[in-house]
């Protein structure tokens, strides 16, 4: 009787660690796909702001008169969340000046259906058109690392192809090689 009570604690234990193996493999399946999605609205949400201010930039400059900028300069906005971005060096103190900070009012000024992220902003830099968001995901901060970070899934994704294509074209040869030295 007690050997068989045993074997059940064990197998309890068993079927348990493989419970929880399984559970730690989806929470982390689930976390990825959330952020990946999180980054594609981002990146989504940066190519719209980068647009409009494009335009309304190249509209102060057309006009002469000098439509006013959205938005308040870096260098002139004092909270938590942007001193936090300043202080992980994305940019340099020289290019405080040349980003506009877009809050939610500013956004909706530009005539954009969108509200910047929890605890975080959108920056703009008109002259160059760079967006930046100021709580990063993965060390990304830029739409340019977003897009880079896009362009380099997609290459990956082509060697893959390409790896694979490869070694069926390899496969088949090496079958032609058997069968023509059978027939010998």
């Amino acid at each position: 009787m007690k050997k068989e009570s045993g074997l059940n604690i064990i197998g309890v234990i068993l079927v348990m660690a493989l419970i929880i193996i399984v559970s730690i493999f989806l929470i982390n399946n689930y976390r990825n796909t959330k952020t990946e999605e999180l980054g594609k609205t981002l990146k989504s949400n940066m190519q719209l702001i980068q647009g409009k201010c494009k335009v309304l930039y190249q509209d102060s400059i057309a006009k002469k008169e000098g439509v006013e900028l959205v938005g308040k300069k870096l260098s002139e906005v004092d909270n938590y969340e942007i001193n936090v971005f300043k202080s992980l060096g994305v940019i340099s103190e020289e290019e405080y000046e040349k980003y506009y900070v877009l809050e939610d009012e500013d956004l909706e000024k530009l005539k954009l259906e969108l509200t910047n992220e929890a605890g975080s902003y959108y920056l703009i830099n008109y002259e160059t058109g760079n967006v930046i968001i100021t709580q990063g995901i993965n060390g990304k901060f830029t739409l340019g690392e977003f897009e880079k970070e896009e362009e380099e899934k997609k290459q990956n994704e082509i060697s893959e192809k390409n790896k694979e294509d490869n070694n069926s074209e390899e496969e088949v040869k090496q079958e032609d090689n058997q069968e023509e030295s059978n027939e010998e």
